[in-house]
């Protein structure tokens, strides 16, 4: 199953207290002036930041200046490691833009003053570089998409990250490095360019990380990321990663994540934060395309086929379960299945199907 490696704070004590202070010779005061100022002229998807109490907002607004200018220490009051761990994390799952940041970092909390030590993996040299080629996604993006809906910009950007990425653990897999550089990227690094490509489009969405509810050989559940992306005043959730199928033979960009409801969302995974609900799903990915049955009637199910001829795999959704467990019994059935083929004006002779029992759908690949 495709996983994110969990990051974990690192807890080292280091520098010295002269006076009641910390003393580091790199330090730098960030005032509530400047912290305040340079987040105003953000312009991203505050979600996590409104998830804040006052004070851990204050925080946040510090925390967003010393990411944006590079900030190598700076004294913070003090304050518990559960308390930092939190804002830092906020911060960056906010700002995707912060791939530079070191997710861990280290820290001296002397009970009068925290002095915080933040890490750059990259060098300002090199993320200029790779800027340069992530404003080239962003600027062909932007181009192919000038003349769409919404909606329609959102599937784009889904089917992009798909095609143009392959899943792999590397050392940039949990940034939009991964993604837009190397190619390459698990989880974390999908979602995290999902997130800034829409953000780019000015489309509002926030990361999304928890468990997935599937559990693996050794009876773990493992880490997983996707978004969640706001919309015609509802919230709709998508998962850039499982859409990548790369199984052999079976390939395809897959869209039973795609738009997903908050009820449709929790069946697959655990989040670690507050989640929004979905109060409609109007743009279920199946019902638009129609690819939505709520009878295992042949015609219906023909017609679902023929709707989504033109792609490699036909993906249909059930209404219920017990649409979905009579798909199931014609789609095994020879005979049953020579009939919809037939009907479906398919010239194959058999199909292989994949069954995704927890959003009732199921995928069929004619052969």
């Amino acid at each position: 199953m495709k996983k994110i490696i969990r990051n974990t704070i690192l807890l080292i004590v280091t520098g010295c207290l002269i006076a009641g202070m910390i003393i580091y010779s790199k330090t730098t005061f960030i005032d509530t002036a400047s912290a305040n100022a340079a987040f105003e002229s953000d312009t991203c998807y505050k979600y996590y930041y409104n998830l804040l109490d006052e004070d851990e907002q204050s925080l946040y607004r510090t925390l967003y200046y010393a990411f944006s200018h590079r900030v190598v220490s700076t004294t913070l009051q003090s304050m518990s490691t559960d308390y930092m761990n939190k804002v830092y994390r906020y911060v960056c799952y906010d700002h995707p833009e912060f791939y530079y940041v070191n997710k861990t970092y280290k820290y001296v909390n002397a009970g009068v003053a925290f002095q915080l030590f933040i890490d750059y993996i990259y060098s300002e040299e090199a993320c200029k570089q790779y800027q340069y080629t992530i404003d080239e996604v962003v600027t062909d993006v932007e181009s192919k998409t000038a003349n769409l809906s919404t909606i329609s910009k959102i599937e784009y950007v889904y089917d992009y990250i798909v095609e143009h990425t392959s899943y792999k653990e590397t050392d940039n897999d949990q940034t939009i490095i991964g993604t837009f550089i190397d190619k390459e990227s698990v989880c974390a690094g999908y979602a995290r360019a999902y997130q800034y490509l829409l953000s780019q489009l000015d489309i509002q969405c926030a990361y999304m990380q928890g468990t997935a509810n599937i559990a693996v050989n050794d009876g773990d559940k493992q880490g997983h990321a996707w978004v969640m992306i706001e919309y015609n005043n509802n919230h709709y959730y998508s998962d850039v990663t499982w859409a990548d199928v790369s199984q052999e033979n079976f390939s395809h960009t897959c869209y039973n994540y795609f738009m997903m409801t908050q009820q449709q969302m929790l069946k697959l995974y655990t989040p670690e934060d507050a989640t929004c609900k979905t109060d409609d799903d109007a743009y279920n990915y199946y019902k638009v395309h129609g690819q939505y049955i709520t009878s295992a009637a042949d015609g219906a199910i023909a017609a679902a086929i023929i709707n989504a001829k033109t792609h490699d795999v036909i993906e249909i959704q059930c209404s219920n379960e017990n649409v979905y467990d009579a798909l199931l019994d014609k789609i095994h059935d020879p005979n049953e299945l020579y009939t919809l083929i037939h009907l479906s004006h398919i010239n194959v002779s058999k199909a292989n199907a994949v069954e995704n029992a927890s959003l009732n759908i199921v995928e069929l690949k004619f052969l």
